[in-house]
C-alpha cells in the first residue's frame, strides 16, 4: 500500500491505517488523520500529507 500510494516503502501511516480497524477503540480514525496533518504540516509538502492519508484510508478499509 505504501508503495503505491505515497511511492515508498514508508509503512508506518499503512500499518496505523490497518491497526485502528484490527484493534477498535486503541485510537480514533479521525483522530489519527488530525494528528498526520497537524504533525507534518509545514514538515511536509500537502502532496505528501494527502498520500500519506490515502495510504492510512487505503489500509484501514483493505482490513478484514
Amino acid at each position: 500500500i505504501s508503495m503505491e500510494e505515497i511511492g515508498g516503502p514508508v509503512a508506518n501511516t499503512a500499518m496505523l491505517g490497518a491497526l485502528v480497524k484490527i484493534v477498535p477503540g486503541i485510537v480514533r480514525y479521525e483522530a489519527l488523520e488530525l494528528e498526520i496533518v497537524s504533525r507534518f504540516t509545514g514538515k511536509l509538502s500537502d502532496k505528501v500529507i494527502k498520500k500519506n492519508l490515502a495510504a492510512l484510508n487505503r489500509a484501514s478499509n483493505e482490513v478484514a
